[in-house]
């Protein structure tokens, strides 16, 4: 909310890119992707006094003192963070980089943190290796990333007798063609097509067109629509949803 009022989206000044600099107040700044505890995390750094200085958020926390700090406090798998395309990619960031100081959200203020990025290095690997073990699949991120199969826009304003388009993407992990099918189901709420069956390439994403319709009879409030994934010949149920907002 900003004075009182939902916020739509936000205009931005300047985007950007990664590994793109800027000059503030006589310092050179790069901004570059860091991610780890989000998919869009990103580090800046620079040199202030004679050291390499790098903001890193909310991706590494601790006491490089600490021997028992890892520079980690959470997992969050519904935050798009997979291991190698999250924590992993952002350690071994820190470790190219070889920072005299870094500056982490909160007000952290981590002075040499070598061996601590270190730790932080071997955490991620171990922790990938442990989800490998824990969930019961031949890829474990079809166990742990909630967004192999998800809707663009997740949320939708429709109202009664409209048509809105829908993008559907669909990841393939495994280094094998991969099969789906997918269903819609949601009361006066209709997807055309109402099932995608198609291929993914090995270790690629697709993305799929649809049309969301709502009935000119469809009850006004919120609305959760499911997909019913099929993958490979295994049904995996409706893992995963998108809402819409019907409005009167």
């Amino acid at each position: 909310m900003f004075d009182g009022k939902p916020i739509e989206g936000v205009k931005f000044d300047r985007l950007f890119k990664d590994g793109e600099s800027f000059e503030w107040e006589g310092y050179k700044f790069t901004v570059d992707w860091m991610p780890g505890q989000t998919e869009f995390a990103l580090a800046v750094r620079g040199v202030i006094d004679g050291k390499t200085v790098v903001f890193t958020g909310d991706n590494i926390f601790g006491d490089p003192e600490d021997v028992r700090h890892t520079g980690h406090e959470a997992v969050v798998a519904h935050n798009s963070s997979i291991l190698e395309e999250g924590y992993i990619l952002g350690a071994e960031y820190l470790s190219r980089v070889k920072p005299d100081l870094l500056m982490g959200g909160h007000s952290y203020v981590m002075d040499k943190p070598a061996a601590f990025i270190e730790r932080y290095r071997r955490w991620a690997y171990d922790m990938r290796d442990a989800f490998k073990g824990l969930i019961a699949e031949d890829d474990y991120r079809y166990g742990y990333d909630p967004f192999w199969v998800r809707v663009e826009p997740y949320r939708v304003k429709i109202k009664p007798g409209e048509t809105k388009p829908l993008t559907v993407h669909v990841r393939n992990f495994r280094p094998r063609p991969q099969e789906h099918s997918i269903a819609f189901g949601a009361v006066g709420l209709t997807v055309e097509p109402p099932a995608l069956v198609g291929t993914v390439a090995p270790v690629s994403k697709a993305s799929y067109k649809v049309d969301l319709h709502a009935a000119e009879d469809a009850a006004a409030g919120v609305h959760i629509v499911g997909l019913d994934v099929t993958l490979d010949g295994r049904p995996y149920g409706e893992w995963f949803d998108f809402i819409v907002d019907v409005e009167r």
